[in-house]
């Protein structure tokens, strides 16, 4: 935080306080959310911009949770850096297996000196099933493929 003091054109004194946000990494969403048969795999991307006038160190883009998450490119466990206005895509792979009926999830942490951004990854895998009945035969009355079922 500064304090700005001056005058205006009629010699009045005025002073103003400024706020001078840290740099951190401004990922381009906070949330991926991909729903996909099992056994399939889907590349999803998101992006991470510098969007300050300075070089922005990033230490690393890191996952955890989920094993059906992966980073394909752009993650990294070491240091980079980021020039003013540059873009870096970050891609992710999700691979549900029969486990994932009921979602999995995971976190993608870009972390920095002057503080982390999470963009959280949700994945559902969809099963399919088929569902047997016993069907009416209306006209008759009776149920097919039962044993109950009287002679016609």
């Amino acid at each position: 935080m500064a304090f700005v003091f001056g005058r205006d054109g009629a010699d009045n004194a005025y002073s103003c306080e400024v706020v001078i946000e840290p740099a951190i990494p401004s990922p381009s969403t906070d949330l991926v959310s991909v729903d996909l048969k099992v056994n399939q795999t889907k590349d999803t991307s998101f992006t991470i911009t510098n969007s300050t006038n300075a070089p922005l160190t990033i230490s690393s883009i890191t996952i955890a949770g989920s094993g059906k998450w992966t980073i394909v490119s752009g993650g990294s466990a070491g240091a980079i850096t980021l020039a003013p206005g540059e873009v870096r895509t970050v891609t992710v792979r999700y691979a549900p297996d029969n486990d994932s009926e009921n979602g999995d999830e995971a976190t993608i942490t870009i972390a920095s000196a002057c503080g982390n951004k999470v963009v959280t990854l949700q994945g559902e895998g969809l099963i399919g099933r088929i569902m047997v009945e016993d069907w009416l035969d209306v006209a008759h009355d009776v149920k097919i493929n039962s044993k109950d079922t009287p002679p016609v």
